[in-house]
């Protein structure tokens, strides 16, 4: 299983290749984000993968990556 995320500004249609879409980077904010189990773009670039065994958050326009811990990694008394 993959999956695979992308943000940016806005996804949109490529004004080059009309039948085409792309994700607009038109500032530094993140205002959209796309999870997707295969890049939907023929930009390879704009998609990151999700590493094996993490989480992925979206919270007020920002997305997190957090590692899902392995079976005995964490001690349950240091959660408490």
């Amino acid at each position: 299983a993959s999956l695979f995320y992308s943000s940016g500004s806005r996804f949109q249609r490529n004004p080059k290749q009309p039948n085409t879409f792309m994700m607009l980077q038109a500032d530094r904010r993140q205002r959209c984000h796309i999870l997707t189990s295969e890049p939907l773009t023929i930009d390879n670039d704009d998609w990151v993968e999700v590493p094996r065994n993490h989480i992925v958050v979206i919270r007020d326009a920002n997305l997190l990556l957090y590692p899902i811990p392995e079976p005995g990694e964490v001690d349950i008394n240091e959660l408490q």
